[in-house]
Protein backbone atom coordinates (compact mmCIF):
# COMPACT_ATOMS: atom_id res chain seq x y z
CA UNK A 1 0.00 0.00 0.00
CA UNK A 2 2.73 2.36 1.02
CA UNK A 3 4.93 1.41 -2.20
CA UNK A 4 1.66 2.36 -4.32
CA UNK A 5 1.38 5.88 -2.69
CA UNK A 6 4.70 7.10 -3.05
CA UNK A 7 5.25 6.43 -6.64
CA UNK A 8 1.35 8.39 -6.79
CA UNK A 9 2.28 11.10 -4.72
CA UNK A 10 5.71 11.53 -6.64
CA UNK A 11 4.23 11.29 -10.26
CA UNK A 12 0.90 14.12 -9.05
CA UNK A 13 4.26 16.35 -7.77
CA UNK A 14 6.39 15.93 -10.58
CA UNK A 15 3.66 15.95 -13.55
CA UNK A 16 3.99 20.19 -12.31
CA UNK A 17 6.30 21.17 -15.13
CA UNK A 18 7.85 24.52 -13.02
CA UNK A 19 8.49 22.00 -9.73
CA UNK A 20 9.82 19.14 -11.89
CA UNK A 21 11.83 21.21 -13.47
CA UNK A 22 13.14 22.75 -9.82
CA UNK A 23 13.69 19.43 -7.95
CA UNK A 24 15.04 17.46 -11.49
CA UNK A 25 18.13 20.55 -10.92
CA UNK A 26 19.20 19.06 -8.05
CA UNK A 27 19.72 15.49 -8.74
CA UNK A 28 22.62 13.67 -10.04
CA UNK A 29 22.88 11.04 -12.91
CA UNK A 30 22.56 8.14 -10.14
CA UNK A 31 19.59 10.17 -8.81
CA UNK A 32 17.76 9.52 -11.91
CA UNK A 33 18.74 6.04 -12.10
CA UNK A 34 17.03 5.26 -9.06
CA UNK A 35 14.10 7.44 -9.97
CA UNK A 36 13.49 5.52 -13.15
CA UNK A 37 12.96 2.57 -11.11
CA UNK A 38 10.26 3.54 -8.92
CA UNK A 39 7.41 2.94 -11.54
CA UNK A 40 7.11 3.80 -15.33
CA UNK A 41 5.35 6.57 -15.49
CA UNK A 42 8.24 8.43 -13.55
CA UNK A 43 10.67 6.85 -15.78
CA UNK A 44 8.46 8.56 -18.26
CA UNK A 45 8.29 11.90 -16.62
CA UNK A 46 12.27 11.61 -16.14
CA UNK A 47 12.82 10.99 -19.47
CA UNK A 48 13.99 14.37 -21.04
CA UNK A 49 15.82 14.85 -17.91
CA UNK A 50 17.73 11.66 -17.43
CA UNK A 51 19.35 12.19 -21.61
CA UNK A 52 19.44 16.24 -21.72
CA UNK A 53 23.20 15.46 -21.47
CA UNK A 54 24.52 12.06 -22.36
CA UNK A 55 28.36 10.79 -22.67
CA UNK A 56 29.52 8.64 -25.73
CA UNK A 57 32.92 6.69 -25.36
CA UNK A 58 33.89 5.60 -28.44
CA UNK A 59 34.77 2.23 -28.90
CA UNK A 60 34.57 -1.05 -31.36
CA UNK A 61 30.52 -1.38 -30.71
CA UNK A 62 29.51 2.21 -29.45
CA UNK A 63 27.60 2.59 -32.61
CA UNK A 64 26.25 -0.96 -33.37
CA UNK A 65 22.58 -1.69 -34.32
CA UNK A 66 21.48 -2.59 -30.69
CA UNK A 67 23.00 1.04 -29.43
CA UNK A 68 21.52 2.93 -32.63
CA UNK A 69 17.86 1.40 -31.86
CA UNK A 70 18.57 3.22 -27.91
CA UNK A 71 19.70 6.10 -29.55
CA UNK A 72 16.91 5.92 -32.17
CA UNK A 73 14.38 6.38 -28.81
CA UNK A 74 16.23 8.90 -26.80
CA UNK A 75 17.60 10.74 -29.11
CA UNK A 76 15.35 13.13 -29.38
CA UNK A 77 15.72 14.17 -25.89
CA UNK A 78 19.54 14.69 -26.42
CA UNK A 79 20.45 18.30 -25.91
CA UNK A 80 24.62 18.11 -25.15
CA UNK A 81 26.69 15.73 -26.13
CA UNK A 82 30.15 14.66 -24.91
CA UNK A 83 32.15 12.61 -27.43
CA UNK A 84 34.92 11.26 -26.02
CA UNK A 85 37.95 8.75 -27.92
CA UNK A 86 41.04 8.94 -26.10
CA UNK A 87 44.75 7.96 -27.41
CA UNK A 88 46.33 4.99 -26.67
CA UNK A 89 48.43 2.85 -28.12
CA UNK A 90 45.56 0.74 -29.55
CA UNK A 91 45.09 4.17 -31.53
CA UNK A 92 48.17 4.23 -33.15
CA UNK A 93 48.46 3.45 -36.74
CA UNK A 94 52.14 1.78 -37.25
CA UNK A 95 53.65 1.26 -40.69
CA UNK A 96 52.12 -1.55 -42.40
CA UNK A 97 54.72 -3.96 -44.57
CA UNK A 98 53.37 -6.21 -47.35
CA UNK A 99 53.61 -10.01 -45.95
CA UNK A 100 55.25 -10.92 -49.38
CA UNK A 101 57.70 -8.55 -50.10
CA UNK A 102 58.17 -6.93 -46.80
CA UNK A 103 57.99 -3.25 -47.74
CA UNK A 104 55.90 -0.56 -46.89
CA UNK A 105 52.55 0.00 -47.70
CA UNK A 106 50.21 3.03 -47.41
CA UNK A 107 47.14 1.83 -45.83
CA UNK A 108 44.42 4.93 -46.67
CA UNK A 109 40.86 5.35 -46.28
CA UNK A 110 38.82 7.55 -48.43
CA UNK A 111 35.60 8.63 -47.20
CA UNK A 112 34.65 9.71 -51.14
CA UNK A 113 35.55 6.02 -51.97
CA UNK A 114 32.73 4.45 -53.47
CA UNK A 115 32.41 0.53 -52.00
CA UNK A 116 30.16 -0.60 -54.65
CA UNK A 117 33.04 0.19 -57.32
CA UNK A 118 35.41 -1.91 -54.86
CA UNK A 119 33.50 -4.67 -54.89
CA UNK A 120 32.25 -3.86 -50.67
CA UNK A 121 36.11 -2.72 -49.95
CA UNK A 122 36.73 -0.02 -47.45
CA UNK A 123 40.59 0.33 -48.20
CA UNK A 124 40.76 -0.18 -52.02
CA UNK A 125 40.92 -4.25 -52.08
CA UNK A 126 40.32 -7.04 -49.67
CA UNK A 127 44.12 -7.40 -49.39
CA UNK A 128 44.48 -3.99 -48.01
CA UNK A 129 41.10 -4.40 -45.54
CA UNK A 130 42.42 -7.98 -44.24
CA UNK A 131 45.93 -5.96 -43.49
CA UNK A 132 44.39 -3.47 -41.98
CA UNK A 133 42.65 -5.60 -39.81
CA UNK A 134 45.36 -7.81 -38.74
CA UNK A 135 47.64 -4.61 -37.71
CA UNK A 136 44.78 -1.97 -36.27
CA UNK A 137 41.94 -4.52 -35.22
CA UNK A 138 38.06 -3.95 -35.70
CA UNK A 139 38.47 -0.11 -34.32
CA UNK A 140 39.26 1.07 -37.62
CA UNK A 141 36.75 0.05 -39.11
CA UNK A 142 34.04 1.61 -36.48
CA UNK A 143 35.81 4.54 -36.64
CA UNK A 144 35.63 4.94 -40.58
CA UNK A 145 31.83 3.99 -40.49
CA UNK A 146 30.43 7.60 -41.25
CA UNK A 147 27.22 6.23 -42.01
CA UNK A 148 26.92 5.07 -38.52
CA UNK A 149 28.15 8.29 -36.96
CA UNK A 150 25.70 9.94 -39.21
CA UNK A 151 22.88 7.90 -37.91
CA UNK A 152 23.82 8.38 -34.38
CA UNK A 153 23.66 12.18 -34.97
CA UNK A 154 20.51 12.31 -36.67
CA UNK A 155 18.67 10.77 -34.09
CA UNK A 156 19.81 14.15 -31.63
CA UNK A 157 17.24 16.22 -33.85
CA UNK A 158 17.30 18.94 -31.01
CA UNK A 159 21.14 18.98 -30.22
CA UNK A 160 22.48 22.51 -28.96
CA UNK A 161 25.33 21.55 -27.78
CA UNK A 162 28.69 19.42 -28.42
CA UNK A 163 31.86 18.19 -26.79
CA UNK A 164 34.44 16.71 -28.72
CA UNK A 165 37.52 15.34 -26.55
CA UNK A 166 40.27 13.64 -27.52
CA UNK A 167 42.67 12.77 -24.11
CA UNK A 168 46.23 12.18 -24.25
CA UNK A 169 48.81 12.34 -27.33
CA UNK A 170 48.76 10.95 -30.65
CA UNK A 171 52.27 8.79 -30.77
CA UNK A 172 54.32 8.68 -33.40
CA UNK A 173 55.85 11.43 -35.62
CA UNK A 174 53.68 14.65 -35.02
CA UNK A 175 51.14 15.56 -37.61
CA UNK A 176 50.92 10.86 -38.39
CA UNK A 177 47.44 10.29 -38.70
CA UNK A 178 45.73 7.58 -35.82
CA UNK A 179 42.42 6.29 -35.88
CA UNK A 180 41.13 8.94 -33.71
CA UNK A 181 41.82 10.80 -36.55
CA UNK A 182 39.54 8.92 -38.94
CA UNK A 183 36.61 8.65 -36.17
CA UNK A 184 37.06 12.98 -36.06
CA UNK A 185 36.65 12.57 -39.60
CA UNK A 186 33.23 10.37 -39.17
CA UNK A 187 32.03 12.57 -37.04
CA UNK A 188 32.39 15.61 -39.28
CA UNK A 189 30.79 14.47 -41.80
CA UNK A 190 27.75 13.02 -39.50
CA UNK A 191 27.37 16.74 -38.49
CA UNK A 192 27.25 17.98 -41.73
CA UNK A 193 24.95 15.56 -42.94
CA UNK A 194 22.58 15.75 -40.44
CA UNK A 195 22.43 19.08 -39.85
CA UNK A 196 21.35 19.93 -36.29
CA UNK A 197 18.75 22.93 -36.42
CA UNK A 198 19.41 24.06 -32.87
CA UNK A 199 23.29 23.23 -32.91
CA UNK A 200 25.03 26.49 -31.12
CA UNK A 201 27.42 25.69 -29.05
CA UNK A 202 30.90 23.33 -29.96
CA UNK A 203 33.81 22.52 -28.07
CA UNK A 204 37.21 20.88 -28.35
CA UNK A 205 38.65 20.09 -25.64
CA UNK A 206 41.19 18.81 -25.43
CA UNK A 207 41.99 17.55 -29.20
CA UNK A 208 45.50 17.37 -31.12
CA UNK A 209 46.36 20.07 -33.46
CA UNK A 210 46.74 18.10 -36.37
CA UNK A 211 43.32 16.72 -35.42
CA UNK A 212 41.64 20.15 -36.75
CA UNK A 213 42.13 19.31 -40.58
CA UNK A 214 39.76 16.22 -40.06
CA UNK A 215 37.05 18.64 -38.36
CA UNK A 216 37.91 21.18 -41.21
CA UNK A 217 34.25 22.57 -42.57
CA UNK A 218 32.71 21.18 -46.10
CA UNK A 219 35.54 19.23 -47.39
CA UNK A 220 33.41 16.25 -48.08
CA UNK A 221 31.91 15.22 -50.28
CA UNK A 222 32.62 17.89 -52.82
CA UNK A 223 29.22 17.89 -54.25
CA UNK A 224 27.79 18.48 -50.41
CA UNK A 225 29.99 21.05 -49.32
CA UNK A 226 27.64 23.85 -49.75
CA UNK A 227 24.85 22.66 -47.72
CA UNK A 228 27.00 20.83 -45.24
CA UNK A 229 28.59 24.10 -44.09
CA UNK A 230 25.19 25.56 -42.84
CA UNK A 231 26.07 23.38 -39.61
CA UNK A 232 29.16 25.81 -38.78
CA UNK A 233 27.93 28.61 -39.40
CA UNK A 234 25.14 28.09 -36.76
CA UNK A 235 28.16 27.88 -34.29
CA UNK A 236 28.04 30.98 -32.05
CA UNK A 237 29.85 29.84 -29.20
CA UNK A 238 33.61 28.09 -29.99
CA UNK A 239 36.27 26.74 -27.38
CA UNK A 240 39.19 25.15 -28.40
CA UNK A 241 41.82 23.52 -25.84
CA UNK A 242 44.32 22.23 -28.13
CA UNK A 243 47.66 20.38 -27.28
CA UNK A 244 50.68 22.71 -27.28
CA UNK A 245 52.40 21.38 -30.54
CA UNK A 246 56.09 21.73 -29.07
CA UNK A 247 55.29 19.48 -26.60
CA UNK A 248 55.17 16.86 -28.84
CA UNK A 249 57.70 18.43 -31.64
CA UNK A 250 61.28 17.32 -33.44
CA UNK A 251 63.41 18.78 -35.36
CA UNK A 252 62.88 19.22 -39.00
CA UNK A 253 59.06 19.10 -38.58
CA UNK A 254 58.33 23.23 -39.03
CA UNK A 255 56.34 23.09 -42.12
CA UNK A 256 54.04 20.01 -40.53
CA UNK A 257 54.08 22.52 -37.70
CA UNK A 258 52.96 25.56 -40.11
CA UNK A 259 50.53 23.09 -42.22
CA UNK A 260 48.56 22.28 -39.14
CA UNK A 261 48.09 26.23 -38.18
CA UNK A 262 46.74 26.69 -41.49
CA UNK A 263 44.58 24.30 -40.98
CA UNK A 264 43.10 26.04 -38.01
CA UNK A 265 42.91 29.15 -39.45
CA UNK A 266 40.91 27.55 -42.03
CA UNK A 267 38.65 26.28 -39.46
CA UNK A 268 38.48 29.32 -37.98
CA UNK A 269 36.98 31.38 -41.12
CA UNK A 270 34.30 28.59 -41.42
CA UNK A 271 33.26 30.31 -37.62
CA UNK A 272 32.52 33.00 -38.80
CA UNK A 273 28.61 33.90 -37.04
CA UNK A 274 30.89 33.48 -33.57
CA UNK A 275 29.93 35.49 -30.47
CA UNK A 276 32.19 33.91 -27.62
CA UNK A 277 35.47 32.19 -28.15
CA UNK A 278 37.33 30.47 -25.98
CA UNK A 279 41.20 29.09 -27.22
CA UNK A 280 44.04 27.93 -24.86
CA UNK A 281 47.43 25.91 -25.54
CA UNK A 282 47.58 23.03 -23.29
CA UNK A 283 50.81 21.27 -22.07
CA UNK A 284 52.19 24.09 -20.81
CA UNK A 285 54.17 25.25 -23.83
CA UNK A 286 52.77 28.77 -25.06
CA UNK A 287 52.54 28.74 -29.61
CA UNK A 288 51.07 31.32 -31.68
CA UNK A 289 47.48 33.59 -30.89
CA UNK A 290 44.83 31.77 -33.19
CA UNK A 291 43.72 35.21 -34.39
CA UNK A 292 46.90 36.28 -36.25
CA UNK A 293 47.67 33.33 -37.75
CA UNK A 294 47.07 35.53 -40.96
CA UNK A 295 50.22 36.93 -40.44
CA UNK A 296 52.02 33.59 -40.80
CA UNK A 297 54.90 33.59 -43.50
CA UNK A 298 55.37 30.40 -45.59
CA UNK A 299 58.35 29.89 -48.26
CA UNK A 300 57.14 29.11 -51.76
CA UNK A 301 59.52 27.21 -53.81
CA UNK A 302 60.86 30.17 -55.22
CA UNK A 303 61.93 30.93 -52.10
CA UNK A 304 59.62 34.04 -51.32
CA UNK A 305 57.76 34.64 -48.04
CA UNK A 306 54.42 35.76 -48.06
CA UNK A 307 51.25 36.19 -45.91
CA UNK A 308 49.61 32.92 -46.35
CA UNK A 309 46.11 33.99 -45.41
CA UNK A 310 43.52 36.25 -44.95
CA UNK A 311 43.07 38.19 -41.72
CA UNK A 312 39.97 36.33 -39.69
CA UNK A 313 37.03 39.02 -38.81
CA UNK A 314 33.96 37.75 -37.16
CA UNK A 315 30.88 40.40 -37.62
CA UNK A 316 29.22 39.16 -34.28
CA UNK A 317 32.09 38.45 -32.15
CA UNK A 318 31.32 39.61 -28.67
CA UNK A 319 33.49 38.37 -25.95
CA UNK A 320 37.29 36.77 -26.22
CA UNK A 321 38.80 34.71 -24.18
CA UNK A 322 42.58 32.98 -25.10
CA UNK A 323 45.24 31.71 -22.97
CA UNK A 324 49.04 30.41 -22.96
CA UNK A 325 49.98 32.74 -26.08
CA UNK A 326 53.13 34.57 -27.05
CA UNK A 327 51.91 37.29 -29.64
CA UNK A 328 53.35 40.68 -31.15
CA UNK A 329 51.64 42.98 -29.75
CA UNK A 330 50.81 45.15 -32.96
CA UNK A 331 49.30 42.00 -34.44
CA UNK A 332 46.86 41.61 -31.54
CA UNK A 333 46.16 45.51 -31.95
CA UNK A 334 44.99 44.84 -35.73
CA UNK A 335 42.73 42.17 -34.57
CA UNK A 336 40.75 44.72 -32.28
CA UNK A 337 40.98 47.25 -34.37
CA UNK A 338 38.77 45.07 -36.71
CA UNK A 339 36.34 44.05 -33.92
CA UNK A 340 36.59 47.02 -31.65
CA UNK A 341 33.13 48.29 -32.54
CA UNK A 342 31.71 45.21 -31.08
CA UNK A 343 33.44 42.94 -28.80
CA UNK A 344 32.50 43.98 -25.15
CA UNK A 345 35.10 41.31 -23.49
CA UNK A 346 38.82 40.98 -23.84
CA UNK A 347 40.41 37.99 -21.47
CA UNK A 348 43.97 37.77 -22.37
CA UNK A 349 45.31 35.36 -19.69
CA UNK A 350 48.98 33.85 -19.18
CA UNK A 351 50.00 35.93 -22.53
CA UNK A 352 53.31 36.50 -23.60
CA UNK A 353 54.30 39.85 -25.33
CA UNK A 354 57.11 39.07 -28.07
CA UNK A 355 57.18 42.30 -29.02
CA UNK A 356 55.60 45.37 -27.33
CA UNK A 357 53.29 45.09 -24.29
CA UNK A 358 49.61 44.98 -22.93
CA UNK A 359 49.32 48.90 -23.57
CA UNK A 360 50.34 48.64 -27.25
CA UNK A 361 47.88 46.18 -28.03
CA UNK A 362 44.74 47.47 -26.48
CA UNK A 363 45.16 50.63 -27.58
CA UNK A 364 42.86 50.98 -30.15
CA UNK A 365 39.99 50.23 -27.27
CA UNK A 366 41.76 52.52 -24.44
CA UNK A 367 42.42 55.11 -26.70
CA UNK A 368 38.84 55.13 -28.18
CA UNK A 369 36.97 58.37 -27.95
CA UNK A 370 33.92 57.13 -29.75
CA UNK A 371 30.51 58.84 -27.58
CA UNK A 372 29.01 55.29 -28.38
CA UNK A 373 31.74 53.60 -26.02
CA UNK A 374 31.37 53.83 -22.22
CA UNK A 375 35.03 52.06 -21.43
CA UNK A 376 36.25 51.45 -18.13
CA UNK A 377 39.81 50.28 -17.20
CA UNK A 378 39.89 48.66 -13.92
CA UNK A 379 44.02 48.56 -13.27
CA UNK A 380 43.88 45.27 -11.33
CA UNK A 381 42.63 43.84 -14.84
CA UNK A 382 45.07 45.72 -17.14
CA UNK A 383 47.85 43.93 -15.12
CA UNK A 384 45.78 40.47 -15.69
CA UNK A 385 45.39 41.75 -19.60
CA UNK A 386 41.37 41.85 -19.35
CA UNK A 387 39.28 44.62 -20.35
CA UNK A 388 35.93 44.86 -20.43
CA UNK A 389 33.50 47.29 -22.06
CA UNK A 390 31.04 48.33 -20.08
Amino acid sequence: MAHDFVPASLERVLRIKRIRKKVFSHLFSRDFRTLRLVSPKLRKLSNKATFSSIVIRFHVSTFNKHRLAILEGIGHHVRELNFIFSHTERTHMYPVLDPNTRKQISVTFDPSTNRETNKGSVFGDRQLDDLALQNYGIIIFAAIDHAAFTQAIKSMKKLVSIRISCPGYPMGQPGQRSIVDYALWSLRIALERARPEGLRKLILSPVHLSGIQYLLPGTFPAEESVESKEVWNSISSLTMDLSSWRQLATSGDDLVYATNLGFLHQFLEHSKNIKQFEFSWMGGGKSVCPLTLDTLLYTEASGISAPSHRPLTFPRLASVKIRNIAVESRLLKAFLERHREHVREWDLLDMTFTDGNVMDALGPVIGHTDPGWNVQVDVRDLMQNRLVRR
